[in-house]
């Protein structure tokens, strides 16, 4: 986890995200709400996760996320 990564709930819930093994979460990330992240994925500095993303070893990027392709090997 890289510096100013903000993860908590939403305005209206008290469900926080949770977080899978082997992630790694680039500066200024947000991850908000009830979402599940997958083990082994990577999300990009600046990303904004408000929702799950099951498949594991992704890239997750961009505001909103969305899933860019397979983590490479050693990441």
């Amino acid at each position: 986890m890289q510096q100013c990564v903000n993860i908590g709930r939403n305005h209206a819930s008290d469900d926080v995200p949770t977080i899978g093994d082997n992630i790694y979460i680039g500066p200024g990330a947000k991850l908000f709400g009830s979402i599940t992240i997958a083990d082994g994925c990577a999300i990009g500095a600046g990303a904004v996760v408000t929702k799950s993303f099951m498949n594991p070893g992704m890239n997750i990027v961009g505001n909103p996320a969305r899933e860019n392709g397979k983590r490479k090997e050693g990441l």
